[in-house]
């Protein structure tokens, strides 16, 4: 009896140990706890953008005195839009005559039980840091999170295009090199949504080009203008001159990127053709 017990004690625990390295340990890698910032997801976000956008062309027109026009895109702003693209398709979410349903808290539902948090940007001087979060939900209680996250070095202006380099990819707790993230990763979107990084990336980004064997994000100035064009047609007409004539400086702070227009050497140009 004694030994039927101790084989039946080693067999569990073989069992243990396997279930623990199979499914245990995985879970214990990939969790990562991720809070979207909710609080930027409201028009307000949106509006304070576009009204400065509307206030400084105004002022490019009214007073010929003006030498430069100022702008801002801040991490509101940016993951405003991230959100609206995302959600698009889910009607329910954050609105509250939903509250209690998990499309209410989620901007994408995998199944019944998988919800996408979103994904959601955080800018410093010389990075911008990607995250994406996602919750294992079941009767409403949060059971598992996990998370991605991917911190791009900036180059600006570099042949006409705008540089983001990979510089880190971290797959829950998981820190790898760049090229085993980036398939870990793609395995595990390919699961929660049965497509690759590259058909999510193509699928919800309006503008540039990720290349994964470069670890890099690039987007030329076309593309920006055609893209801000959909947004604000006067802006991107005001662009094209603008990237044309070099009259655009560009850069990035923990507040958001800085868009300058030389309005000065503007208004001579157009004295010029006179």
């Amino acid at each position: 009896m004694k030994g039927f017990i101790k084989i039946f004690l080693k067999v569990f625990l073989i069992i243990m140990i396997l279930a623990f390295v199979l499914i245990g340990m995985p879970l214990i890698l990939l969790h990562m706890k991720t809070l979207a910032p909710t609080e930027q997801y409201v028009e307000s976000s949106e509006t304070a953008f576009y009204t400065a956008l509307d206030q400084e062309l105004s002022a490019l027109i009214i007073d010929s005195e003006e030498d430069n026009v100022f702008l801002r895109l801040d991490e509101a702003f940016i993951n405003r839009i991230i959100q609206k693209k995302l959600a698009k398709d889910n009607p329910k979410y954050l609105n509250p005559d939903y509250e209690g349903e998990i499309a209410h808290d989620y901007m994408q539902v995998f199944g019944r039980n998988t919800g996408l948090k979103g994904v959601w940007t955080e800018l410093s001087d010389d990075q911008i840091v990607v995250t994406a979060g996602a919750d294992f939900v079941v009767n409403g209680r949060v059971l598992y999170q996990t998370g991605l996250e991917i911190i791009f070095d900036i180059v600006l202006s570099e042949n006409d295009a705008y540089y983001l380099k990979v510089a880190k990819i971290q797959v829950g707790r998981l820190k790898l090199p760049l090229n085993q993230a980036l398939k870990l990763a793609d395995f595990i979107i390919t699961q929660l949504t049965d497509n690759s990084l590259n058909d999510l990336i193509a699928e919800h980004l309006s503008f540039g080009v990720f290349e994964p064997e470069e670890f890099s994000f690039t987007v030329s100035e076309t593309e920006l203008t055609e893209y801000l064009y959909q947004i604000e047609p006067s802006f991107a007409a005001l662009l094209k001159v603008v990237y044309k004539e070099s009259l655009l400086i560009m850069d990035v702070s923990d507040e958001g990127f800085d868009i300058a227009i030389q309005i000065g050497a503007f208004r001579r140009l157009l004295t010029d053709l006179d």
